[in-house]
């Protein structure tokens, strides 16, 4: 989330997109694998307020994703 954010992009982005990528992804994926991914990026759809709560707690303190820790 953080990598999204630190690129521009806006808070906005996050809901409509996933959203709009299942929909492709129902038209144009089998519906097995459809299925396989689908989870996925439910998860990410509901979790999406809790992944920025994250990532502004991680902002706040200073760490930046894949940071590696000094010492």
């Amino acid at each position: 989330m953080m990598a999204y954010r630190l690129h521009s992009f806006q808070l906005t982005y996050f809901p409509a997109k996933p959203d709009q990528w299942v929909e492709i992804f129902k038209t144009h994926l089998s519906d097995e694998t459809f299925r396989e991914i689908y989870p996925f990026y439910h998860r990410m759809i509901v979790n999406q307020s809790q992944f920025v709560t994250e990532s502004d707690k991680q902002a706040m303190n200073g760490e930046m994703p894949f940071q590696k820790k000094k010492g």
